[in-house]
């Protein structure tokens, strides 16, 4: 975005005034006692930032200063910014920033005993720490990868990075010719991508990014100057508008709005942007403005052209009916906005969508001071978006405030795509796989060095940016794909990460966390469900509620804490699940979590254990390059995690692309874990040496308590009696006031809220795995059935039916409903011959909805026919033999289609599929489908049905996009444990 007010080069006067007013005493009292006391400086950087003229110049900036902060830091607490919060944060009015400096700084904390210093310019911080500062390694804005060559040489060297720029203001400008800091390293020019890699004996790979890494390697890591069991995966400095092939994309031309406000004051704003996707925007396809989720857009919008408004969070001014903007093309979208009824200074933040699809382009973000002293001025002048060749529209997730702690500790800074099947969109030209090769020689490099040791890798895979179909319509992965196969294969090399994945990336100062001295022992402030014992009931439905996801650092410190700082923590028992292993990085908020936990807080180890990696790839067959057997380690790794921190239970294990978890890895799991493990998708056994394994099942992130409650209540409507559910980022209150919801609203559901041990206390008791498996028996067709869209005499006698609804009583038993499934209710027939799996489906609506028929077919009127041909039903996965067939009776071409996801061991394909015959005849609330699926469609695995074989299945019937709702016969989704039988029977059946 365009500048607020003139640019000072080297700093602006900083607001922190409050908090040092705050501190006078503790100040004080530190110079009484310890008048040599050391100072701490700390330094608004947000405001420093705010007054940049461009994103680049702030990007490079807050690269320069992280990383003089982590060298800063390295061995002593000495410099501490003030930067920025993520959206859960503010959300409760929490600074993350200042939060931690205080807490830190009360009687007995941390810095309780440290002066402070407030410099009002970033020279000044220069200067203060003028004896760090040994050089420049300057990086190549051409080849961005150099910039995280840059980072790694800065923690190795101890110089500091800056991007080769002779702008005036610069910080090459600023160091290198008006300091005369000696440049002592320069990469510009240095990789090519052609001959041989500089300073080594190397072949090019063709690519100037991979040669770059390939040369840090050779240098820094091979030869063990950098940390021998830290990496990190840091999104490198190439501009966020470099895919011009993305198919929607926005960019901001200008845009016009108050800078400040009176309580309650209403303004007119006017945002204009381009399309520079591929795709046209339009209104018929509901693309719109939004209300962004991140940084989380505070002010409630009005005169929405019309859209709506559910509150600031939830949005949209819409386009005109009937309304193109072909790529190329602008639109103005002008609307009013409210400024809250408090004064001070809120985020106005928004984004283009496209509705049930996804947000795109970059963000619109503005910090609006609202203020009772506010005057009327002028008119607020148009102000310029982003016309710099490299834009960061986003610099707090941009992994740059994470980096002190990565220089500090000297890490080896990469970006790469763990995919070898697509070509990255941020280097198209280089050779398929290259980018995997280099992350595979970083890795077997980086494994050697470390020896009997787990590394952590901190980062994530950049999907909003790179390598996924999110960004990339070229792409084979989706995002949790991507984090999958991205975990495999660092495990692979005994490597867990550290994930700071994107929405709440930014974490400050955990160059100076990581001195904060850790608690030597630390014991839960519960009883662990043993001194009010309770007695299980069999006619009572018991849940627990797993608080995650908190396997990052970033998530742990800056958004763990204001959601635990509810009010209404401790009015239920709760799994909180802070993985064990960042306490390195983040020790602050461990010793804080132990002091101020009640007895209705319980600690469960989080993903996947002390650290996230997929244990399943350190068994010696799934390790590469003749790797031993590593589960020995990772084992004694999480004993030591676990008794320090007084943990019996992993909350959540991910299997991955693994599928489900073999038994040998729960018999280590069951050494270090004994209460319990919770998984996302299976298990070899239920119980190993006395420890119970239970599926943890998602609940979405819905902040509306009645909406929760309703989700709960639906829930607790099938037939699972245990269940686990994990919330992602939720408040205790949410919980609390759902549940009361539930028993006030639903006082028939005969349920239990109980802490984790007591869950898996009653859950090994009462055995649910043992509960008969729902059989069908599908005739065998004596005659091929004619797949017309109608049922011929004869044509389906014999054939047992299913029946699917709310009401349904394998539904209400075996089966699963989410969202609003209304009236819907459909029946299903299944007959088999020797060539042919044939399907009858019979729906009554109110009425149909066909807008879609590919992967998402299942947000429309449809069905979904799951089939797992091996007959082993373990796991969530789809591995060879695994199909779920989506079919529709129409489209919006008004014809029906199939739609296949099909399961491989080395990931999923998903096609329209052609091979076989649909047909259907649709009538205003009801409609006929038939299909004939040959055989020969399905054999991923050698496939031949036999009367007397068995194979799993399951149907779900979906009906939406408008009231969407879905309803599955038997299971709760993709775990094929509680999918039905279906066996082949004869043509008498």
């Amino acid at each position: 975005m365009g500048s607020r007010g003139k640019w000072k080069r080297f700093g602006m006067a900083l607001l922190v005034m409050s908090l040092v007013m705050s501190m006078m005493s503790g100040v004080a009292a530190a110079e009484k006692n310890d008048k040599k006391g050391r100072p701490m400086v700390v330094f608004d950087l947000k405001t420093f930032l705010s007054g940049m003229p461009n994103s680049q110049v702030a990007y490079d900036y807050l690269k320069l200063a992280t990383a003089l902060q982590g060298l800063v830091n390295r061995s002593q607490a000495d410099l501490y910014y003030l930067y920025e919060s993520n959206y859960v944060a503010k959300a409760e009015g929490m600074d993350s920033d200042r939060f931690w400096l205080e807490e830190l700084s009360k009687k007995k904390g941390f810095l309780a005993s440290r002066p402070v210093e407030t410099p009002q310019t970033f020279n000044e911080v220069l200067e203060r720490f003028a004896s760090s500062v040994k050089g420049v390694v300057v990086w190549d804005s051409s080849v961005p990868a150099t910039a995280n060559v840059a980072s790694t040489v800065a923690g190795v060297e101890g110089w500091l990075p800056v991007r080769y720029d002779e702008t005036p203001g610069s910080p090459y400008t600023e160091l290198v010719q008006n300091r005369g800091i000696p440049v002592k390293l320069n990469l510009v020019g240095k990789f090519t991508g052609q001959g041989t890699i500089e300073g080594t004996s190397l072949a090019s790979t063709g690519s100037a990014k991979n040669d770059a890494y390939l040369w840090a390697k050779v240098k820094y890591l091979d030869t063990g100057r950098t940390n021998r069991t830290m990496m990190v995966y840091a999104l490198d400095a190439v501009s966020w508008e470099f895919d011009q092939n993305k198919e929607l994309n926005a960019q901001l031309v200008s845009f016009t709005m108050p800078t400040s406000m009176k309580p309650g004051e209403s303004a007119e704003a006017s945002i204009t942007l381009r399309n520079n996707g591929i795709k046209p925007w339009t209104f018929a396809a509901n693309d719109r403005l939004a209300s962004a989720p991140d940084p989380l857009n505070e002010f409630v919008w009005e005169d929405l052209n019309g859209g709506f408004s559910q509150g600031p969070a939830n949005q949209r001014v819409f386009m005109n009916p009937g309304e193109t903007i072909e790529p190329g093309g602008q639109r103005t979208f002008v609307f009013t906005i409210v400024a809250p009824a408090a004064a001070g200074t809120y985020t106005f933040s928004a984004q283009m969508v496209r509705d049930g699809v996804t947000f795109y382009g970059g963000r619109i973000h503005r910090e609006i001071e609202v203020t009772t002293s506010a005057e009327p001025g002028e008119p607020p002048v148009p102000e310029t978006g982003l016309s710099e060749e490299f834009v960061y529209p986003d610099l707090f997730n941009s992994f740059l405030p994470n980096a002190d702690y990565y220089i500090a500790n000297k890490a080896f800074f990469f970006d790469l795509s763990p995919d070898e099947l697509s070509l990255p969109n941020d280097d198209r030209n280089q050779t398929l796989g290259t980018d995997f090769r280099t992350l595979v020689e970083l890795l077997r490099s980086q494994n050697r060095h470390a020896g009997e040791n787990i590394i952590t890798i901190g980062g994530f895979v950049p999907w909003w940016l790179k390598y996924t179909k999110h960004a990339d319509a070229q792409a084979r992965l989706e995002p949790v794909a991507a984090e999958w196969k991205y975990a495999d294969e660092i495990s692979k090399y005994n490597a867990q990460k550290d994930a700071d994945a994107f929405g709440l990336v930014g974490l400050s100062n955990a160059s100076l966390f990581q001195h904060v001295p850790l608690e030597k022992k630390f014991k839960q402030d519960n009883d662990k469900g043993k001194k009010m014992r309770k007695n299980y009931d069999p006619n009572k439905k018991y849940i627990a509620f797993y608080m995650g996801d908190y396997d990052s650092g970033a998530w742990t410190s800056g958004a763990l804490p204001a959601l635990w700082n509810d009010p209404k923590r401790g009015e239920l028992p709760l799994a909180w699940a802070p993985v064990l292993g960042l306490s390195k990085r983040v020790p602050q908020v461990f010793n804080y979590l132990y002091d101020t936990m009640t007895e209705n807080d319980y600690f469960v180890a989080g993903d996947n254990g002390s650290g996230y990696l997929n244990p399943m790839m350190l068994l010696e067959e799934n390790r590469p390059d003749g790797l031993p057997d590593f589960l020995h380690v990772w084992e004694k790794y999480n004993k030591e995690y676990y008794e320090r921190f007084d943990i019996d239970i992993t909350g959540f294990l991910i299997s991955g692309n693994s599928g489900y978890v073999p038994l040998e890895v729960q018999k280590s799991y069951a050494r270090f874990s004994p209460d319990g493990v919770g998984n996302n998708a299976g298990f070899e056994q239920p119980v190993v040496k006395g420890t119970p394994f239970a599926q943890v099942y998602d609940l979405p992130n819905e902040p509306n308590a009645a909406a929760y409650g309703e989700i709960l209540a639906q829930r607790l409507r099938g037939g699972e009696q245990f269940q686990m559910f994990r919330n992602v980022l939720f408040k205790p209150s949410t919980i609390v006031d759902g549940v009361n919801y539930v028993k006030q609203h639903y006082p028939e559901l005969n349920f239990e809220v109980v802490d984790p041990y007591t869950y898996f206390r009653f859950y090994k008791e009462a055995a649910p795995w043992i509960k008969e498996t729902k059989t069908y028996t599908s005739a065998k067709a004596a005659a091929p059935v004619q797949a017309d869209g109608t049922v011929q005499p004869g044509e389906w006698d014999g054939a047992e039916q299913i029946t699917v609804s709310a009401q349904s009583g394998d539904v209400l038993e075996f089966g699963q409903t989410w969202g609003v499934p209304g009236n819907l209710e459909t029946n299903y027939k299944i007959k088999w011959d020797n060539e042919h799996l044939y399907v009858l489906e019979q729906r009554q609506d109110d009425s149909f909805q066909f807008t879609e028929t590919g992967s998402q077919m299942y947000l429309s009127d449809a069905s979904m026919l799951f089939l797992s041909l091996n007959g082993s039903k373990v796991g969530s996965t789809y591995l060879d033999g695994d199909y779920a067939l989506m079919f529709t009776a129409g489209g919006p071409d008004g014809q029906p289609h199939m739609f296949i996801r099909e399961g491989h061991n080395d990931g999923v394909t998903e096609y329209p599929l052609t091979q076989g015959t649909i047909a259907s005849t649709v009538n205003d609330n009801h409609y006929t489908v038939e299909i004939a699926i040959p055989w020969s469609a399905l054999q991923t695995i050698p496939f031949t049905p036999a009367e007397g074989a068995t194979i799993g299945m399951s149907v779900l019937a979906t009906h939406g996009p408008t009231n969407w709702g879905q309803i599955m016969w038997v299971g709760n989704g993709d775990d094929q444990s509680k999918w039905a039988d279906l066996r082949f029977g004869g043509s008498g059946s």
